[in-house]
């Protein structure tokens, strides 16, 4: 991603779905899996290491690369 206001990075799988690692806050980050501009599913490993809260920015990558085969 190359927005100015967001920190992050996307990849699009062969399912047309889009693995997106965002900074939400300084030093909290999210994994997004969105189609067409809308999120349609969570990571499980996310879930499990943070619940509704965040990850640092070297486990929402761990998370994204085991997400983009």
């Amino acid at each position: 991603m190359r927005e100015p206001h967001i920190h992050g990075f996307a990849a699009e799988r062969a399912d047309g779905i889009r693995v997106e690692v965002v900074r939400c806050y300084e030093g909290d980050w999210n994994v997004f899996l969105t189609r067409n501009g809308s999120v349609v599913a969570r990571a499980v490993s996310e879930y499990r290491a943070c619940g509704n809260g965040y990850v640092s920015r070297t486990e929402a990558f761990k998370i994204a690369r085991s997400l983009i085969p």
